[in-house]
């Protein structure tokens, strides 16, 4: 019965807030608990920039525990030691790029290479036995454990000076430490590191202990962007100079050591220590840094993927019976659009607000059937009086120009003939609009074209009973206007036909009429054309453009004469009528 519905089925209101609060209330608890245990926790704060503060506070420490006496160098031991400590052991001696001869010459200054053998890509000993390799950037490679030792040795035996020429030669000697057997480590890749202070601008800065540089000078050393890292470490990033001694600052910038593959973005903190006129540096670069919000990200799209499964699952469930139910009401739908006067039942869904639109429907269904019977009956008497209003308007113009060619047969004067075939044609043309009207079936719109046809058929032939032949042109697009815009503007069309047929006719050549009927943008242009005599300078106006002056004024519409076009004369009338 439509009327009736379950008011004990499940409401969607229900059914949705349950699938949401399943779907999103339960994961995002869970993941601010992992958030709050993984973040909040201990483990957390040996990460990012706590882990840097922390190292450059231990080496500050350390720094100070050996710090020079005043105006002395200090303890090259000591120094050696605390290298080991935050660098790690050397690893390997690096020589070049560099050829074999090259090679063994610049080694030959930190150790008695006699027993070396520098040949193609092999390093080796008098034995054979392999003790390095050349790299493909034409560099050497000291790896062997027993003569690395020997070169640690000696290395950390020579002053400052000496170290800096060595690593800063044509064929530079390096050291290359192994950061991950140091004790003081920043994750996996970062590490402390130390650059000779630069307060004045024309000092160079060298790096005092570094895992891969140690001894290089890096006052012209940049990276990829240009940067002037070297000197933006070595001056504290400008605010040594500035006299600011006491401050730990952040720098960070891209770069790539040499045992690097790309140029990575550095986060560092860095601190001056006055007793070894040094600039500390701590840093970690920024993937390690942000391992904290990597995990977190990837936590983040797990607990996503599963809240999306579940509000999935859940959407299924509920769309599925949604859609059912609606599929139903669209059957009854479609079968009260094809009721013909019977009304159907419409079957419960089992969700209570469907249940409620269907018994809506079918109470609506009940009103359109009713009222559709109403309005059938009421459309044919409308349509009814309408065709004979049309009908019996009509006759009455035809007959009002029968009584006015009656009149015209009555021996009048040749003005009031002119006259009396003017109002005729005027009156023809209001009786054309109400015949096409009633052929078309629409009482509120008008095929123009078709109109416009007719005009030019009635002037042509009255116009066939005269010896001219007439040659006649016609673009008209099929356009359809209402009505209140279609019958003014067919007394302008009629009006200017009727003046181009008996004006416009050329008595010196064929005679040629063109008519034009297009849409321009938004707007309607009616043009006619004629290769008649033209128009004179002087020209009274009569009453027939005084009526479609008149006219277009009424439609807002626009007029425009020109004549003549050429020395051969003829006129052309433009009507434009902006869209209503």
């Amino acid at each position: 019965m439509p009327g009736a519905w379950n008011k004990n089925g499940i409401s969607v209101f229900t059914l949705l807030s349950t699938a949401l609060l399943g779907a999103t209330l339960i994961p995002s608890l869970a993941f601010l608990l992992l958030w709050h245990f993984e973040y909040i926790g201990d483990s957390s704060k040996a990460l990012g920039l706590a882990q840097i503060r922390d190292a450059l506070d231990g080496t500050t420490q350390l720094l100070l525990l050996d710090s020079p006496e005043k105006g002395q160098a200090p303890d090259g031991a000591a120094v050696a030691r605390l290298k080991r400590l935050l660098n790690g052991p050397v690893a390997r001696i690096v020589i070049g790029p560099s050829t074999d001869s090259e090679a063994s010459a610049a080694l030959g200054q930190l150790l008695p290479v006699e027993s070396l053998v520098f040949t193609g890509d092999a390093l080796a000993d008098g034995a054979g036995r392999s003790l390095g390799h050349r790299n493909t950037d034409g560099s050497w490679l000291l790896t062997d454990p027993e003569w690395v030792g020997k070169a640690a040795l000696a290395w950390d035996g020579l002053d400052d000076r000496a170290r800096r020429l060595l690593a800063n030669e044509q064929v530079p000697v390096r050291v290359s430490r192994d950061t991950t057997k140091a004790i003081v480590r920043l994750g996996s890749t970062g590490y402390v590191w130390a650059i000779t202070a630069a307060i004045d601008q024309n000092v160079s800065s060298y790096e005092y202990f570094h895992p891969q540089i140690e001894a290089v000078d890096v006052t012209n050393m940049r990276n990829t962007s240009g940067e002037l890292v070297g000197v933006q470490i070595s001056t504290l990033n400008g605010t040594l100079r500035a006299g600011a001694t006491d401050e730990v600052v952040r720098y960070d910038y891209t770069w790539k050591n040499p045992e690097d593959s790309i140029e990575r973005k550095k986060i560092v903190l860095m601190r001056y220590i006055e007793p070894w006129d040094l600039i500390l540096c701590a840093g970690l670069y920024e993937d390690e840094y942000f391992l904290p919000a990597k995990a977190a990200e990837t936590m983040l799209i797990v607990l996503v993927l599963f809240i999306s499964s579940i509000t999935l699952f859940f959407s299924f469930l509920f769309t599925s019976k949604i859609r059912k139910s609606l599929a139903s009401l669209s059957d009854f739908s479609r079968l009260t659009s094809r009721a013909a006067g019977t009304i159907r039942a419409l079957d419960s869904t089992g969700i209570r607000e469907l249940d409620s639109l269907g018994t809506a429907m079918g109470e609506m269904q009940k009103h359109i059937i009713l009222r559709e019977k109403a309005l059938k009956k009421e459309l044919a008497e409308k349509g009814v009086l309408i065709d004979e209003v049309h009908h019996r308007v009509k006759n009455n113009l035809t007959v009002l120009a029968s009584i006015i060619n009656l009149q015209k047969d009555r021996g009048i004067s040749e003005e009031s003939g002119r006259v009396l075939t003017l109002l005729q044609g005027r009156i023809n043309s209001m009786a054309l609009v109400y015949q096409q009207l009633m052929d078309s079936g629409a009482y509120t719109e008008l095929p123009f074209n078709d109109y416009i046809e007719g005009i030019l058929s009635y002037h042509q032939s009255a116009q066939a009973r005269t010896s001219l032949s007439i040659t006649r042109k016609e673009l008209l697009e099929p356009i359809v206007l209402k009505l209140e815009t279609a019958m003014p503007l067919g007394l302008i069309v009629n009006e200017l036909v009727s003046n181009t047929y008996e004006h416009g006719i050329s008595i010196h050549r064929i005679p040629e009429i063109t008519v034009e009927f297009r849409r321009s943008g938004d707007d309607h242009e009616f043009i006619l054309t004629d290769n008649g005599a033209g128009l004179v300078a002087d020209m009274q106006e009569g009453i027939g453009f005084l009526l479609v002056r008149a006219l277009c004024s009424q439609l807002h519409a626009t007029m425009a004469v020109m004549s003549p076009l050429d020395g051969a004369g003829g006129t052309t009338v433009t009507i434009i009528v902006p869209a209503s």
